[in-house]
C-alpha cells in the first residue's frame, strides 16, 4: 500500500516537472508549432482578402451566375481536405499518390500530435520523445526533396504515420492501473518507443546523406585548393 502511494506521489511529481520544466527539444518543437499556426493564420487572411477583392470586382450579373458555382467548389474542396485529415492523410495511400509536400508535412503533423500526447506518457520515455522531436525539426526539409516512391519515403510513412501513433495510442488506451503498476508492459512500451526514436534518427541521417556528401566534397576541395597549395609553396 505504502509502495503504491509513494509511486503515485513520484508520478505526480514527474508530471508536474514535465508540465513546468520542459526540455529544450519540447520548447523548440512548441516554437515550431506556434510558427506554423501563425503562418496558417496569415495564409487564411490573405486568401480571405483575395476572395473579397475578386468578389468586389465582378459585376452583379457575373456574381449571380458564377459565384454560387465558385462557393460550391470551395465548399467541396474544404470538405475533401477535412475528410482527408480526419481519416489520416497518409494511411492506405499508394506511394505514387503522395506528393513531396505531403511527405514533408508528415513530421510536422506528427510533431504537433506528439506534443499533445506527451503528458499522457511516462516520464521514463522523455529521452525518446526529445530525440523524436529533434529529428522532426530536421526532417521536413530533407523529405521535401525525397522521391515519394522511394524506400526512404516508405520508411518515413510507416515509422511516423503508423508505428509511432499506433504504439502511443495503445499505451494511452490501457487502464490507468496497468500503466502505473504493470512493470512489464511499461518496459515493453519504453523499449518500443526507444526503437522508434532510433529508427527515426537513422531516417534523418539517411535523408540528409546528400547534404553531408556536398559538405564533405566542398571541404576536400577547399583543402586541395588552399591547404595543399600553401604547403607546396
Amino acid at each position: 500500500m505504502i509502495k503504491h502511494v509513494l509511486g503515485d506521489v513520484v508520478g505526480a511529481a514527474g508530471d508536474f516537472l514535465r508540465r513546468h520544466l520542459k526540455s529544450k527539444a519540447v520548447r523548440e518543437a512548441e516554437k515550431r508549432r506556434q510558427e506554423r499556426r501563425k503562418q496558417a493564420a496569415w495564409l487564411k487572411v490573405r486568401k480571405a482578402g483575395a476572395l473579397g477583392s475578386a468578389s468586389a470586382i465582378g459585376a452583379f450579373g457575373y456574381a449571380m451566375t458564377v459565384a454560387p458555382v465558385t462557393m460550391a467548389a470551395l465548399a467541396a474542396g474544404a470538405a475533401a481536405v477535412a475528410g482527408m485529415a480526419a481519416s489520416g492523410l497518409w494511411r492506405g495511400r499508394e506511394p505514387a499518390s503522395f506528393s513531396r509536400e505531403e511527405l514533408a508535412a508528415l513530421p510536422c503533423r506528427a510533431e504537433e500530435w506528439l506534443l499533445d500526447q506527451r503528458l499522457a506518457l511516462p516520464d521514463s520515455v522523455s529521452g525518446s520523445i526529445d530525440s523524436i522531436l529533434v529529428n522532426f525539426g530536421d526532417l521536413p526539409a530533407h523529405l521535401a526533396e525525397a522521391d515519394p516512391r522511394s524506400t526512404l519515403a516508405w520508411d518515413a510513412r510507416k515509422l511516423i504515420g503508423e508505428h509511432l501513433p499506433n504504439l502511443v495510442d495503445s499505451w494511452c488506451k490501457l487502464p490507468a492501473l496497468t500503466r502505473d503498476r504493470d512493470v512489464e508492459t511499461r518496459r515493453r512500451f519504453e523499449e518500443g518507443l526507444a526503437t522508434i526514436a532510433q529508427e527515426i534518427a537513422r531516417l534523418t541521417e539517411e535523408a540528409s546523406r546528400a547534404e553531408r556528401m556536398r559538405v564533405e566534397t566542398h571541404g576536400r576541395y577547399l583543402d586541395a585548393r588552399y591547404k595543399d597549395g600553401l604547403s607546396g609553396s
